[in-house]
């Protein structure tokens, strides 16, 4: 049995913890077969853990949150399992995600709600108004269901701090910590992403003479000049239809929609204005490719192959035209 399919289980169970009753279970052959007790689907190391939560249930009418692992002919797998005791029956979920075990209580608590308002309108109509065993089984499903609204209230605060939290991590991991511009992750992402729709311009871009920057002033003057060149590119970028990434070091990437007209040649002026008022030595070399619409990763991968090459030429040429000023 794979984890992959056994997402949900439920079992209804006699008092001493024998199958009943499959209810759901996501396999194509079944291996919970009613008149066997659970025990045999579940591991050494569980057996006691689940005779103690079997306890709980007969005692309290219940019990939320226990762990078990099942035996090799489920692969091991690690369930968390709901008991609740209905009558002379216990119902038994075993859920794999959060969101699930929500449903299941809502379910559940909607039964209960039901159960109690029958009651209460029998006792109502005095029909049991006189049975003290009737009155004790309404206290009874009473408390249980504060008990589920609570345990329900719990999970859904906990569930939103968790969603909360796994966003923040997302966040925090598609960006580059010291230019705040997205990082390499999250150009892979967005570009494959993009290109599902059209066709996306390339750009990556080398800022020429940053490691002097470094040799001359120290590292720290070399973080403000990129700091400042993130500025610049998220600047750009929002004020256009462009996304802008730091790949690592000095090097970045612009994606741009071959749908918005540019002037590369201009915008890459204006930037090379813009980094000599951050030093007079800094200027930018840059590649560009085109990567077509509906591409897959081998494909963005080799087309960042052939923009670095292209960037790689663009800084030789204007090396050579250097030295040429200057010859």
């Amino acid at each position: 049995m794979s984890d992959s399919k056994l997402m949900t289980l439920g079992l209804i169970l006699d008092l001493e913890g024998r199958i009943v009753e499959t209810v759901k279970v996501n396999e194509e052959d079944c291996l919970f077969q009613p008149g066997k007790h659970f025990i045999q689907h579940v591991d050494d190391s569980s057996i006691k853990r689940f005779l103690g939560y079997l306890k709980d249930t007969l005692k309290n009418g219940h019990s939320f949150g226990g762990e078990l692992v099942l035996n090799e002919k489920h692969n091991h797998m690690t369930l968390s399992i709901a008991l609740l005791k209905l009558d002379k029956q216990i119902v038994m979920i075993s859920l794999k995600e959060r969101q699930e075990t929500l449903t299941v209580l809502n379910e559940i608590i909607r039964i209960n709600s039901e159960q109690l308002n029958s009651l209460r309108e029998a006792q109502a109509f005095k029909h049991y108004s006189s049975d003290e065993t009737t009155a004790a089984y309404l206290r009874e499903w009473t408390a249980l269901n504060s008990e589920l609204v609570n345990t329900q209230r719990e999970l859904a605060q906990k569930n939103r701090a968790l969603n909360k939290l796994n966003q923040t991590l997302h966040d925090m991991s598609m960006r580059d910590d010291l230019t705040a511009l997205k990082n390499r992750r999250a150009f892979f992402h967005d570009v494959l992403t993009l290109a599902q729709e059209s066709s996306i311009l390339l750009v990556m871009i080398d800022l020429n003479n940053f490691k002097s920057i470094n040799d001359r002033y120290g590292h720290h003057q070399g973080d403000h000049v990129l700091k400042a060149v993130g500025e610049y590119l998220e600047a750009q970028a929002n004020a256009h239809t462009i996304k802008a990434y730091r790949l690592g070091g000095d090097e970045f990437a612009l994606a741009i929609p071959t749908s918005f007209e540019i002037d590369l040649s201009d915008w890459i002026e204006q930037f090379n204005q813009y980094l000599l008022k951050l030093d007079s030595g800094l200027s930018a070399a840059y590649g560009e490719v085109k990567l077509n619409a509906k591409c897959t990763r081998e494909d963005l991968e080799k087309a960042l192959i052939q923009a670095d090459e292209n960037m790689y030429q663009h800084k030789l040429s204007t090396h050579r035209q250097r030295l040429k000023h200057h010859a």
